[in-house]
Parts: C-alpha cells; sequence; structure tokens
C-alpha cells in the first residue's frame, strides 16, 4: 500500500466489504511497529492466511517517516512451515528487522526483536496502547468512553496517559500502613508476651490486658513489683537452704563411721572363713603339682615327637600317592589293550608281579613302570606321522563340506531366478498398461480443471442466488414501508400547511406593534387585529413536518436503490446459476455438480501424478528382466565348476581313511591315540617316581622311632606311651600354674587380714543398726534438696524477671518510633485514598491526576467539537462526586442554545458521534504531548459516520479537513456509500473466495 500517495491526497478512504479486511490493514501496521495485534483480536488473531501457500511465510514490511527518520521495519510472526525433509511441519521463530534511510543509502539497525521493540517505542514515543489511540481512533471505545461513568473511564486513562505510578504510589503507602499496623501488633503482641512470662516466672497472675497502656510505664512498673518480690523470696529460701545443709552434713557423717566399723568387722569374717575353705584343698593342691613336674619333663621330648608325626604323615601321603598313580596307569594300559609285564624286561630277575607294582619300595616295580614309559614314548613318534595324514584328510572333508553348501546355494539361486524369469513378462506387460492410462489421464486435467471452475462458478452463484432473493424481498418489504411512510408525511405536510395558510391572519396579528406599519397593508393602526384560532400551526411546525417528509423521502429513494440494485445482483447470479438447459441451478443441485466435477478432477489428478513413476517402474521392469536372464546363466557354470572341484576332492580323501586303517585299524583318530599314550607315559613316569620317595620316607620313620624310644628312657618315663599321655599342652600348663599360684596367694591374703588388730578389734565390737541411721541421713538430706531446690528456683526466678524488664525496656524504646511513623503514614495513605487527611472532596491521588489530564483532553475536544456541532456544543470536566462519595473523572455536555449542562448521554446518535470523535482527536492530541510529541503524519478515524445528517456530516468532514494542517494525512474507515462520493482518495479491500487483494483509486501512484 503506497500510504505516501494516499497522503498526498491529505484525507482518503478505506472501504470494503464486511469481513473483507479493512482491520487486517491496521493490525499489519500495528504489528510491523509493536509485534502485536491490538486489542481482543490479538488474543486470537491468526497472522497466517488460510490461503497462502503452505512455504510462504507471512511477513509484513512497514516504511514510515517519524520525529524526521525514515524508517523500514520488515517483521514476520512465529508459524509452522513444511519440513524440508520428511513429513510434518517445523516452527520458524519470529524475526525483525529494522533499517534506516540515511543519505540515500538503507543502513541496518538491528535483527533482534527485544532490540527492535525498544528502538520502535523509543522512536514513537508511545505503547501499543497509546498508539491504538492516537493514530487509531477507535469510534465505538470512545462513545462508550463519552458515555461512561468515572470508574469506567479510569482504567483507559491510565493506560493512556501511563499514570499507574500515582496508584501505585496509593497502593505501596495502604500497603506500608499495612505493614506498619502489623509491626506495631507484634510490637503490642510482643509486650503481653513478656508480661505473660513475667507472670508465669514470678507464679502471680498475668496482668490485666484489657487496659492498654500506650506509653508502656504500666507494663514496666508491673514487672518492678515483681522483681521486688523475688528478691525477698530468694533470700527467704537462701537462709532456710543453709540450715538444711549443716544437719544433712551431721547426719551424713555418723553414718559414714558406723559403715567404716562394719566394713572391716565383715573383712576379718571373710577372711577366716576363706582360710578354712583353702585347707580343705591341699590334698588337690599336691595332686596337681605331681602333674605338672610330669608335663615338663615330657616337655623336654615335644620337638622329637612332632617330628616323628610328622615323618609319619608324610610317609603315609607318599604310600598312598604311589598307589594311586600306578592304578592309574594299570587303567591306561587297559584302555589301550597293553598288559605291562608283556613289555620288554618287566619279568626279567626281579620276578615282579602286577601287585608288586603297587608296594612302595620294590625296585623291581619301579624299573618295570620306567621300562614301560620308554615304550609309550617310542609309540608317540610312530603316531606322529599317522596324525598328520589324519589332518589332511580332515581339511579335505571340511572344504568338500563348504563346496556342497555353494552347490546348495547356487541350485537354490537358479531356481528361484528361472521363477522370476516366468513372471517378469506378465509384470511388464501390466505396467505398460497403467502408463498407457496415464497418459491418457494427464490429456483429460485441463478439461477436468475447467469443468470444476465452471461448477465452482455455478455453486457460488446458486448459493449466492438465494441469499440474494432473500435480501431482494426484505428490500421490497421495506420499499413498500418507505413509500407508505413518505406518503403519510407528505399528507401530514399538506394538512398542516393547509391549516396555517388558514389561520395566517391571527399568525400576522401576533406580529403586530403599536405605531408599527402592518405587512401587509402598511397601517400604523390596527383597530380589530384577527386572534388566532386555538389549533393554529405555526411556522416550526410545519417545517418540523417537511423535514420529516424529506427525511421519508430520502428513505424511500434509498430503499428504491437498494431493490434496483439487489433486482440486478438476482439477475446476474441467476443467470450464472443456469444449467445446461438454461434454468438456474438449486445451491444442492449445484453443490453435487461441483462434488462430482470435483471428483473426477481429483481421479485424473491422482493417475497423471502416478506417470512419472510408471515411467521408471516399466524401465525398471525391463532392466532386472535382462539381469535375470544373465544371473540364469552364470548359475548354470558355476554349478559345473563345483561339481569337479567336488569329485576330485573326495577321491584323496578315501585314499587317505584306507592307509589310517591299516596302521590304526577302522575308525581309530591317530590323535586321539597320540593322546592317550601321551598320558601312560607321563603316569608311569609319575608313579616309578612316587614308588622311589615312599621308600626313602619309610626308611626315615624307623630311624626317628628308635632315637625317640633312648631319649623317654633317659627322661625317666618307662617306654613311649608312658611319654605321651604326661605331654600337656601350653594352655593346659598355664592353667596348671595359675591354680597352684592363685592358691598360695589366695591363702597368704587371708592369713595377713587375720592377722590385722583393728580388723580383729573390729569384729569383737557389737554391730550397729546401719538401716536406722541410714534411714535418718536419707531424711535430712531430702530436706536439704528440697530447700536448695527452691533457693535455685526463687533465683533462677529472679534472673529470668530481670532479663524480661531488659526486654521490656528495650522494646519500649524501639515502639515510640515506630508508632510515631505508622501515625504519619496513615494519615499520608488517608489523604491519597480520599478517606481523610484534609482531603475535603475525597478524591484518590490518581483520580486527581486523571482530573488534570481530562480537563486537557476536554479543552482540546471543545475546540473541533465547537467547528462540528455550529458552535452548540462544548465539553467541560466536573469533579461531581459519585454514588459512592467519591470525586469521580466526570464529563459534561455544555449546549450554548440553552446555556445549561447537561449529561453526555442525552446527546442523539449523530451528536453522540462527533462528540466523542472530537473527544477521540482531543486525547489523541494530549497524549501526543504527554508521550514526548513525537507527531505521526498518518491518522485513521474509524466507522461511526452513518448516524450524521448532511450538514453534520459536513461540519465533521471539515474538521478532519483541518487535521491535515502542517501536513497531517487523515484516513476515515467507513462503509457510508456518501463518503465515496466525497472522498477521491481511496483504498479498497476487495474479498474473494481465494484471499481479499487491495486496490488504490483517485491517487497519482509512483
Amino acid at each position: 500500500v503506497d500510504f505516501d500517495a494516499l497522503s498526498a491526497a491529505g484525507l482518503f478512504l478505506l472501504h470494503g466489504a464486511t469481513g473483507a479486511g479493512k482491520t487486517s490493514v491496521l493490525d499489519a501496521i500495528c504489528f510491523a511497529l509493536y509485534g502485536a495485534v491490538p486489542g481482543a483480536r490479538g488474543r486470537g488473531a491468526r497472522l497466517r492466511s488460510d490461503h497462502a501457500a503452505p512455504g510462504l511465510p507471512p511477513r509484513v514490511c512497514l516504511e514510515l517517516t517519524v520525529a524526521g527518520r525514515r524508517l523500514e521495519v520488515t517483521r514476520s510472526p512465529a508459524w509452522e512451515r513444511p519440513k524440508r525433509r520428511g513429513q510434518g511441519v517445523t516452527v520458524e521463530p519470529a524475526s525483525t528487522v529494522v533499517r534506516e534511510l540515511i543519505d540515500g543509502q538503507w543502513v541496518g539497525r538491528t535483527s533482534r526483536n527485544d532490540e527492535a521493540a525498544h528502538l520502535l517505542q523509543a522512536v514513537t514515543g508511545m505503547s501499543l496502547a497509546q498508539f491504538t489511540q492516537v493514530v487509531m481512533l477507535p469510534q465505538g471505545e470512545f462513545a462508550e468512553f463519552l458515555r461512561a461513568d468515572a470508574e469506567t473511564r479510569r482504567p483507559l486513562l491510565q493506560r493512556l496517559f501511563g499514570t499507574d505510578r500515582f496508584a501505585d504510589l496509593e497502593t505501596w503507602l495502604a500497603d506500608l500502613r499495612r505493614v506498619l499496623d502489623r509491626q506495631i501488633e507484634q510490637v503490642d503482641r510482643e509486650v503481653d508476651a513478656l508480661l505473660a512470662r513475667a507472670a508465669e516466672a514470678s507464679g502471680t497472675g498475668q496482668p490485666d490486658p484489657s487496659q492498654p497502656d500506650p506509653s508502656g510505664e504500666q507494663p514496666a512498673q508491673d514487672v518492678a513489683a515483681l522483681l521486688a518480690r523475688a528478691e525477698t523470696e530468694l533470700s527467704q529460701a537462701a537462709e532456710e537452704a543453709a540450715r538444711a545443709s549443716a544437719a544433712s552434713t551431721e547426719a551424713a557423717g555418723e553414718l559414714s563411721t558406723a559403715r567404716a566399723l562394719a566394713e572391716r568387722a565383715g573383712r576379718w569374717l571373710a577372711a577366716r572363713d576363706r582360710m578354712r575353705e583353702l585347707d580343705a584343698l591341699s590334698e588337690q593342691r599336691d595332686r596337681r603339682v605331681g602333674e605338672l613336674e610330669a608335663a615338663r619333663s615330657a616337655a623336654s621330648l615335644d620337638a622329637q615327637f612332632q617330628a616323628l608325626g610328622e615323618a609319619e604323615t608324610e610317609q603315609r601321603a607318599l604310600a598312598e600317592h604311589a598307589r594311586s598313580l600306578a592304578g592309574q596307569t594299570f587303567r591306561l594300559c587297559a584302555e589301550l589293550g597293553l598288559d605291562p609285564l608283556d613289555s620288554p624286561g618287566a619279568s626279567g630277575a626281579s620276578g615282579a608281579s602286577g601287585a608288586d607294582l603297587a608296594e612302595p619300595g620294590a625296585g623291581a616295580s619301579t624299573a618295570a613302570l620306567r621300562r614301560l614309559a620308554r615304550m609309550a614314548r617310542e609309540q608317540l613318534m610312530a603316531l606322529a606321522e599317522l596324525a598328520r595324514d589324519a589332518d589332511e584328510r580332515a581339511g579335505l572333508l571340511s572344504e568338500v563340506h563348504r563346496l556342497q553348501a555353494e552347490i546348495s546355494v547356487a541350485r537354490r539361486e537358479r531356481e528361484e531366478l528361472a521363477g522370476r524369469l516366468a513372471e517378469l513378462p506378465a509384470h511388464s506387460r501390466r505396467l505398460e498398461e497403467q502408463r498407457h492410462a496415464a497418459r491418457a489421464a494427464t490429456a483429460a486435467i485441463p478439461a477436468a480443471s475447467e469443468t470444476v471452475a465452471r461448477a465452482q462458478r455455478r455453486s457460488l452463484a446458486a448459493t449466492g442466488l438465494a441469499q440474494a432473493r432473500d435480501r431482494l424481498t426484505a428490500a421490497e418489504l421495506a420499499r413498500t414501508a418507505a413509500v407508505d411512510a413518505a406518503q403519510s408525511s407528505r399528507a401530514d405536510w399538506l394538512d398542516l400547511r393547509e391549516r396555517r395558510l388558514t389561520g395566517m391572519a391571527g399568525e400576522l396579528a401576533g406580529l403586530l406593534e403599536p405605531a408599527s406599519p402592518c405587512p401587509v397593508c402598511g397601517s400604523t393602526e390596527h383597530p380589530a387585529p384577527a386572534r388566532a384560532a386555538a389549533n393554529s400551526v405555526r411556522a416550526e411546525d410545519e417545517r418540523a413536518a417537511l423535514a420529516r417528509l424529506q427525511a421519508a423521502e430520502t428513505a424511500r429513494e434509498q430503499a428504491e436503490a437498494t431493490v434496483g440494485e439487489l433486482a440486478s445482483r438476482v439477475a446476474e447470479l441467476a443467470a450464472l446459476a443456469a444449467g445446461p438447459d438454461g434454468v438456474a441451478l438449486s445451491a444442492e443441485a449445484a453443490q453435487a455438480e461441483l462434488a462430482a466435477a470435483q471428483e473426477a478432477a481429483r481421479a485424473a489428478q491422482e493417475a497423471a501424478g502416478r506417470l512419472g513413476e510408471l515411467e521408471q517402474l516399466v524401465a525398471d521392469a525391463e532392466r532386472i528382466l535382462a539381469d535375470t536372464r544373465t544371473g540364469l546363466s552364470e548359475r548354470e557354470r558355476t554349478l559345473a565348476q563345483l561339481g569337479e572341484r567336488v569329485a576330485g576332492l573326495i577321491t584323496r580323501a578315501q585314499q587317505l581313511t584306507t592307509a589310517l586303517d591299516a596302521a590304526l585299524g577302522p575308525g581309530v583318530d591317530p590323535v586321539q591315540r597320540a593322546g592317550q599314550v601321551e598320558q601312560l607315559a607321563v603316569a608311569a613316569e609319575e608313579a616309578a617316581d612316587a614308588l622311589a620317595r615312599a621308600g626313602t620316607s619309610a626308611a626315615q620313620v624307623e630311624v626317628l622311632r628308635r632315637t625317640l624310644a633312648v631319649a623317654g628312657a633317659q627322661a625317666g618315663f618307662p617306654d613311649l606311651p608312658a611319654a605321651l599321655s604326661a605331654r600337656r599342652c601350653a594352655e593346659e600348663l598355664v592353667e596348671l600354674e595359675g591354680w597352684l599360684r592363685g592358691h598360695e596367694q589366695a591363702k597368704a591374703a587371708a592369713a595377713a587380714v587375720l592377722a590385722d588388730p583393728a580388723l580383729c578389734s573390729a569384729a569383737e565390737q557389737p554391730a550397729p543398726d546401719l538401716d536406722a541411721l541410714a534411714e535418718r541421713a536419707t531424711g535430712l538430706a531430702e530436706q536439704a534438696r528440697l530447700a536448695g531446690l527452691a533457693e535455685h528456683t526463687a533465683r533462677t526466678r529472679l534472673s529470668a524477671l530481670r532479663r524480661i524488664a531488659a526486654e521490656l525496656d528495650e522494646l519500649a524504646r524501639t515502639a515510640q518510633p515506630l508508632r510515631e511513623r505508622a501515625e504519619l503514614v496513615r494519615g499520608l495513605s488517608r489523604l491519597a485514598e480520599g478517606t481523610g487527611g484534609g482531603n475535603t472532596r475525597r478524591m484518590r491521588l490518581s483520580s486527581f491526576v486523571l482530573a488534570a489530564r481530562l480537563e486537557a483532553v476536554a479543552a482540546a475536544a471543545t475546540t473541533r467539537l465547537l467547528a462540528m456541532s455550529a458552535g452548540r456544543y462544548a465539553l467541560v470536566h466536573t469533579d461531581e462526586t459519585d454514588g459512592r462519595g467519591r470525586s469521580g473523572l466526570g464529563l459534561r455536555v455544555v449546549d450554548a442554545w440553552t446555556g445549561a449542562e447537561r449529561d453526555t448521554t442525552t446527546l442523539s446518535g449523530g451528536e453522540s458521534f462527533y462528540a466523542s470523535l472530537a473527544l477521540a482527536l482531543g486525547l489523541a492530541d494530549v497524549v501526543t504531548a504527554e508521550a514526548g510529541g513525537a507527531l505521526v503524519d498518518t491518522l485513521f478515524v474509524d466507522e461511526g459516520f452513518g448516524s450524521l445528517d448532511e450538514d453534520s456530516l459536513d461540519e465533521v468532514m471539515d474538521t478532519l479537513d483541518g487535521l491535515r494542517d502542517g501536513g497531517r494525512a487523515v484516513g476515515v474507515v467507513s462503509h457510508v456509500a456518501d463518503m465515496r462520493a466525497r472522498i477521491p482518495a481511496q483504498l479498497q479491500v476487495l474479498k474473494g473466495r481465494g484471499g481479499s487483494r487491495l486496490r488504490l483509486s483517485g491517487v497519482a501512484q509512483a
């Protein structure tokens, strides 16, 4: 949209059918500047057209001149586009680019959304809410604003003038007042808590909280009295505690002396009894002394006994190991079918038998085992050669198995290729038929598309025809009513005119004045002036009737024009909806025809869409057929070659099998036989070595036995069993020595106690009554404890009261400044809220500030309203109280014809329109100045002109023309047909099923 061309005309019109998109043009400007759509539209707006291609991004590019700077803003919202690969969509983020024209060159300023928002708001000096009220004047809102009460006007004024800080100040003062009140309440609660703690600590009742003492002196006096009482109680408790402690100490001393005497007597009597018990154990002591001496003699033979035991254990283990190895050797010989006695030299001079082989120490048996091992080693060398032949045979058989697997795979592939070769020709023929059909469908697409287009036009025309006929019927009824109303108005006017002419003499007589000439005869004498009839008609009545007639005639003409336009539209739609027979189709029939045409076109499109795919499938089928024939020939050659190789390998394997069977016997594996012979050789060698070690160990055992017998005789033991029974372990020796040592020590301790004269004398004295003494001491100690507890309680109570008194003094010092500040804030808050503090108008601080702004708005609006109303109306601000007794943001209209002020709701529809327009223009001027004076050269005025009569419309248009002074352009958004004749420069929004488009007219475009 070339707004420069529109602005050159000064005044231009934005018009179009309902839903065409006039508001979208204004929304695009707001979105470019602020990244948002104003009002309720911004909460549910879809910024991307459903008519756009899937990959086409939604974008607006706006050039504007503001504050002497030329800027270009390109902005796109977040939107979903199809993925470039695969199915689904992906989200494109919002983007913004701002450039500035400097010295004829566009210079980039920012491409960040947040930086662009700050830059543009700083340049325009307005927020989105202010911009939509200053640049795009919404008439519906200002008509409501004109008639609203004070509380309804407040949010809009706060939003436009940014006076939230004053409302925030009211809230802050109220919050601070509540905070300080809570702090004072907290101080009072703390004072009450301290008094309660003082009463609890002193053991008295709590002071009466129903008598508040703001000075804080009474709580301090109460606590001081409690302190004096606590000091007296502490002095008395201390004296009582001292007396009770002295008596308890004396009784405890008497009890301690008696207990010492009883303890000494008890020790002497216990020692006497213990000595008698020890004398009774003398025989047992002598027996344990003999046992200890024998154990000490046997301990000298411990090393020899240990060596003999270890040698016997080793000899038994070696003999058992030798027998196990010999038995294993015999088992291996049996598995191999050999007889160990048949080996060379096995039955020589030694004459050893199989049983001799298991007896340790038999030299001949050891030699036989070694000869058996040598024989096994000789057989291993012969088996190694046979094992190599067996490995060769195994390799040949493995290769035969692998080749046979390849033959099976080749045969299976040959069969698959043969089967595929049989099916491929028929598949190729089917694909060729489908390709021919797709080519035919492609050729039929243009005709199908044309059929769909014709059906769509008929369907739209048929649907619109029914609606147009309904509107035509309603318009004809309205025309009939308008004709009747015009005829009735004409009859009324003629009747009034005739009645006025009839009473004209009385009307002229009413104008006569003494000494003034008569307007009819010119005489200055009026001897018998006519009298006006009781039902005479005044000139004003006739003019009013004529005005009603003219309005009725205008309505009739408009109704007749509407009927003519609708009749033409019905005829046009009937021609478009006509079928092949020339008769207009019904909406249902046209829709059915459209559905059938669309289905046929869709089928043709689907068939044509597969043409490329089918072309490729046909080429692929021909290539696959040639590849299959080649592959089948290759499989035949491979099978022949593999058969020849398998036959040669089988022949060589059979030759090797025959040679191995002759050397080892049928089915014998040389590798397995070699392993068995290797085990036999190792077993025979290990058995021979074990037999030799077992014989040596038996000889060592015999030597150790003879040596131990000689040593036992020297130690005094008759034989080895006697020495063995006298042996004791270390723990048993320690136990014997400890028992004997404890017996001697206990006897010496008892003798020492019995010899003590002091203990003996105590035992001879009479025993004291310990229970009576203990009972007396316990009673006195309890009395002392209770007296001490009473003293501690009194001391603790006094200490607690002193701490509470200190806290109460500190709390009183800090509470006084807090109370003074709370009183000051409370007064300021009531002043700002309008509930006190000398605020006689009961006006809030925010309302006071807004009232000043509204007064300026009313003054600016009056300048325009006087021009629009031909000097009749003016707007004034009033601070009259509302229904709640608060001074509000009132507006009154002053009628110059009567000189009276009246409510804005008394204005008629047309008067309300130009009054609200004047109010919007005045508010725009004040907000612009308030926002920093940034002037935007283009102004948009929304709907509302249809409620004006011709004279009022002329005055409003003159006012709008006056806005162009200084180069300002005004865009009018209206449906009124007369506006198209009054404003040549126009931007028309034309809607259609494929979306809306814009058309400029009456301007010189670059």
